[in-house]
């Protein structure tokens, strides 16, 4: 996983270390960090889609933590979000925009082309615009089935 801050790692070192120790696992094997490709597969298809572990994960205080889990920056309820049936993960609007490179990296290597057009953040509160339908389920497809 390509880290882009010092908060990156410990952000998805204590969520893996939390998930580890409540005996969640992935692939029948525990949580670690250098087993996802990068920081927003981690967080779509990990943290925010089952929401058993994103209501753990949130008890604990590890989702929204006052600093972009990309960036390290500080945020608030007022910073872009990125939602998933009522869960979010807030971030920076820069964080927000390496999401977005990451999801289009990721649509394009599962369906050979290139993403749709999506609208550009134009405000601090907007939510951060990805791709999540399809490419997830075709993620949990590939991740299921290899």
């Amino acid at each position: 996983m390509k880290y882009y801050s010092s908060f990156t790692s410990e952000y998805v070192r204590d969520i893996c270390n939390a998930l580890n120790s409540a005996g969640y696992k992935v692939r029948g094997e525990t949580f670690n960090p250098e087993d996802f490709k990068t920081l927003t597969e981690f967080l779509k298809n990990h943290v925010l889609y089952h929401s058993n572990i994103f209501e753990y994960l949130n008890q604990k205080g590890l989702v929204n933590r006052g600093k972009c889990p990309y960036t390290g920056q500080q945020i608030d309820k007022k910073s872009p979000n990125y939602s998933y049936f009522n869960r979010t993960i807030y971030m920076s609007p820069e964080g927000c925009k390496v999401m977005q490179r990451e999801d289009d990296e990721n649509y394009k290597e599962l369906f050979g082309e290139a993403p749709p057009k999506r609208k550009e953040i134009s405000s601090a509160n907007k939510g951060c615009s990805v791709l999540f339908g399809i490419a997830v389920i075709v993620s949990i497809c590939i991740f299921i089935f290899t």
